[in-house]
């Protein structure tokens, strides 16, 4: 994830303190923007590139992936602040009782079709990333890389949500962690 903006760029982490970033809501990206400091302010989603504007405009960032980003047709927000502090995954879903009618073999097909269905996915998530990062830097928009001190400070502010969310994750935040490490 990163914030868009059109009036604000983050370098430091007193740049977040205070700021009112738009979300797409869940207690789980707000919770992620509280602990940096900052205000999230839910916002539905929007293809309208005036409302888009709008938007960019009532607020110091909006919160998305590179890839939805591609939705703000004509709007071009002057700046990407690449806080990187969200994985934007794509869930496999199937019921308990869909996945129990299931025999061991059929169970194993279905974990290693997931497992390159993910695969395939991830690769073509990071090369539209690569895309819609390229069209908007031709565009004009100026691409903020945080500072490794940033980054750091960033994560001990996140730190008590892993705590927080793990009874609703479970094992999935630790095996994160862990490949993260």
């Amino acid at each position: 994830m990163v914030i868009a903006s059109n009036n604000t760029e983050i370098h430091t982490i007193s740049d977040v303190d205070g700021l009112r970033i738009g979300t797409v809501s869940g207690p789980l990206p707000e919770e992620a923007l509280r602990s940096f400091g900052m205000r999230p302010v839910s916002m539905n989603g929007s293809d309208s590139a005036q409302e888009n504007h709008a938007l960019l405009d009532s607020f110091n960032g909006i919160e998305a992936p590179y890839i939805r980003l591609r939705n703000l047709s004509i709007v071009i927000p002057k700046y990407i602040n690449e806080t990187n502090h969200s994985l934007f995954l794509t869930a496999i879903i199937a019921s308990d009782s869909f996945y129990d009618s299931l025999s061991s073999k059929e169970k194993k097909a279905l974990f290693e079709a997931s497992r390159v269905a993910a695969a395939v996915e991830r690769k073509d998530a990071i090369a539209l990333k690569e895309q819609v990062k390229n069209s908007l830097i031709k565009a004009g928009t100026k691409i903020n890389t945080l500072p490794p001190e940033t980054i750091v400070q960033l994560k001990e502010r996140t730190a008590p949500l892993y705590v927080k969310f793990e009874p609703e994750f479970g094992n999935l935040i630790r095996k994160i962690r862990e490949i993260q490490e």
